[in-house]
């Protein structure tokens, strides 16, 4: 309200730093949660930084660390200048097995381009995720940190890893309507429920446009025209990450928008 009566200087983003074990669902909902918080501000990004030294045995006991990880739209790895012995490399094997699809940034010594960690998903230009549906190798990534391999089988799901997280992606080559997308996401809502993370890509709608679309867990995003030039071969991918469902289910789920069965 001080903004808007002039009282503070205007801004465009707004940062909320959460505890190491918060839940992001909650949080995330919250900015749906009124009339007024939800016509002003949007869930631009999840970004998450990893202890270099410590984080694969945080992952590896704490359930709100991985899933924290898991939903990560960016990753920032710290305290990489500590480490003498390896322990770094441990750690970006943990994240890659429940994100191997968020760009991951090393901040040595603390130092990191603030607008990498800023920037808006829908400003960003197209987010690693999308490497998965083309069959990529998982890569491509703000410093060149070479990330674990992981294979995923004919149907573009990956295998559950230790802990109940799996991801799926696929394309989806025709343009859908809003009805179309409306009815997934309701689809989604109701047979993933929380267990359904993040859903992340872009869109055709046959109105023309093409949208960046997310969701995080119950909470999706209205779809956003992209703002930047988005290379051809991205439009029409789409990812979904979960946490305790079989990947054959969740690619059903991701299937659906491309299919009749969806709009019912």
């Amino acid at each position: 309200y001080r903004r808007e009566r002039g009282e503070l200087p205007h801004f465009s983003r707004v940062v909320v730093e959460t505890t190491g074990l918060a839940s992001l669902g909650p949080i995330s909902s919250a900015l749906a949660g009124g009339t007024f918080v939800s016509r002003q501000f949007h869930l631009g990004a999840i970004v998450v930084t990893v202890d270099a030294l410590h984080g694969a045995a945080q992952i590896d006991a704490h359930a709100e660390t991985r899933e924290q990880i898991a939903m990560a739209d960016r990753i920032v790895l710290t305290k990489v200048d500590l480490d003498d012995g390896g322990v770094a490399e441990r750690t970006r094997a943990a994240i890659a097995a429940l994100s191997p699809t968020a760009p991951l940034m090393t901040a040595c010594m603390g130092a990191i381009d603030p607008l990498w960690v800023t920037a808006d998903v829908r400003e960003a230009g197209p987010p690693a995720v999308a490497l998965a549906a083309q069959g990529a190798g998982h890569s491509a990534h703000g410093d060149n940190d070479s990330r674990a391999a992981h294979h995923h089988d004919g149907g573009g799901a990956s295998h559950i890893h230790d802990h109940g997280y799996v991801s799926a992606a696929a394309r989806i080559d025709r343009p859908i309507s809003w009805s179309r997308y409306a009815a997934w996401v309701a689809k989604l809502q109701r047979e993933g429920g929380t267990r359904l993370l993040r859903a992340k890509g872009f869109l055709a709608f046959d109105d023309g446009a093409v949208r960046a679309i997310q969701g995080v867990q119950l909470l999706f995003s209205p779809p956003a025209p992209i703002h930047w030039t988005i290379d051809p071969s991205l439009v029409g991918t789409v990812v979904l990450i979960a946490r305790d469902i079989e990947p054959r289910s969740l690619q059903a789920l991701l299937s659906a928008l491309g299919t009749d069965g969806s709009d019912a």
